[in-house]
């Protein structure tokens, strides 16, 4: 957004900088619609926590709340990368379901632990030497895709969302969609 590539650091071209707010898009999804952007993404400042909107086949954006993105980088992981013998995700007890039964109905052992990722981290620790840790994520839009960090950390999981939406699109298909077959 070329309002927002100046230094500020009020952030004052947004209501608040935070990627879990719809306001945080509002900038962006302007710019987007006359750039014909398909996927808009936002970190807050510290680069910890990240969002994402979608414009889908008929041009209407759709926001996804965190436990449906944890959900939607799990599915990718499962149908598009080369998983373990015995993998692992890791969720907070608030996120909900949906990752949740995703990942079990495929294979994916899940742990379930407090909320906030000092208890992830202390999970991907005590994992058995015959689990791998493949993904980690809160319901507040916090997600971890490498146990190098031991935090949460946008930077980690932008690329994977920019990866899985290009395979998509080239597959004719949106996040939405993925997210569809998901429920």
């Amino acid at each position: 957004v070329d309002s927002q590539c100046k230094i500020d650091p009020d952030f004052s071209s947004v209501k608040s900088a935070n990627p879990e707010e719809h306001e945080a898009f509002d900038l962006a999804i302007k710019q987007a619609q006359y750039s014909k952007a398909d996927l808009i993404i936002a970190t807050d400042p510290d680069v910890d926590r990240m969002g994402f909107v979608e414009r889908d086949h008929d041009g209407h954006i759709h926001y996804f709340n965190g436990s449906e993105i944890g959900a939607l980088m799990i599915k990718y992981l499962v149908d598009y990368r080369t998983l373990p013998k015995q993998p692992v995700m890791i969720q907070s007890i608030v996120s909900g379901e949906l990752g949740k039964r995703f990942a079990k109905q495929h294979g994916v052992t899940v742990k379930e632990v407090l909320i906030g990722f000092k208890f992830i981290a202390k999970a991907i620790r005590e994992l058995r030497e015959d689990e791998t840790f493949i993904f980690a994520y809160e319901e507040s839009y916090g997600y971890l895709a490498g146990e190098f960090v031991r935090d949460k950390d946008a930077i980690q999981v932008v690329p994977l969302v920019i990866k899985y939406a290009s395979i998509l699109k080239n597959e004719g298909k949106t996040l939405h969609d993925a997210l569809t077959d998901i429920y």
